[in-house]
């Protein structure tokens, strides 16, 4: 089942994107990329997250400066997608990551 993943590209400081999703797809996702916490995996993983409670920054494996932040809100299924100060990531390349990640988490059966 293919499910549309909704993100509006928004250029406005740090701020690269806005979208929505379910509560139950937010929860597959926070479930997903705690899978790749910070506390949890090592080196060689294919992610490397720091989960907190209503954002998850994705880490820059080197040196685990944040490249983008997620931050959602359970209660209206907001999402707000943030470049972070420590990687060369540019707002489209942002999107497109954080787009992958929440499909895979989405339809991978987290």
């Amino acid at each position: 089942m293919r499910i549309p993943i909704e993100i509006t590209k928004i250029n406005k400081g740090k701020t690269v994107g806005k979208g929505k999703l379910s509560k139950k797809h937010l929860r597959k996702v926070f479930e997903f990329c705690s899978v790749f916490d910070l506390a949890n995996v090592d080196q060689d993983s294919d992610y490397i997250f720091d989960v907190r409670g209503e954002v998850i920054h994705w880490l820059n494996k080197d040196d685990k400066e944040i490249c983008s932040s997620l931050y959602f809100d359970d209660a209206n299924g907001s999402i707000k997608i943030e470049l972070g100060d420590g990687a060369n990531w540019t707002g489209d390349f942002a999107l497109k990551k954080w787009k992958d990640v929440i499909k895979q988490a989405i339809e991978g059966g987290y």
